[in-house]
């Protein structure tokens, strides 16, 4: 089975559910900082983005984040972009740990 990823967020809580998110990508539509390396070629999927901050403070210098993934599986040659035979049974959210980023302000 190869693995992919229709669509990857990053919320301010642990829950991927949370109603205040930032999209990295959603199928096709990639976020100008987002990288896809592979996705629903392989048995893994990669991708990458430069580091942000959710501003909740102007005077914080952490932000912490999570990146939440809506994660299928596929048999090898036909991954596709979600489609209208695609149930959200036939999908999984995968969350990451705490994702911590630091202001510097060039003390």
């Amino acid at each position: 089975f190869n693995v992919h990823l229709d669509r990857c967020y990053a919320t301010a809580s642990p829950f991927p559910l949370n109603t205040s998110f930032y999209d990295l990508f959603v199928g096709c539509n990639v976020d100008g900082q987002t990288v896809i390396g592979v996705n629903g070629d392989e048995q893994v999927a990669r991708f990458s983005f430069e580091a942000f901050r959710f501003i909740h403070s102007t005077e914080a210098t952490f932000s912490t984040y999570y990146v939440h993934c809506a994660t299928r599986l596929c048999v090898n040659d036909f991954c596709t972009s979600l489609n209208q035979g695609t149930t959200v049974s036939d999908m999984a959210t995968v969350s990451s740990t705490p994702i911590s980023v630091r202001l510097d302000r060039g003390e």
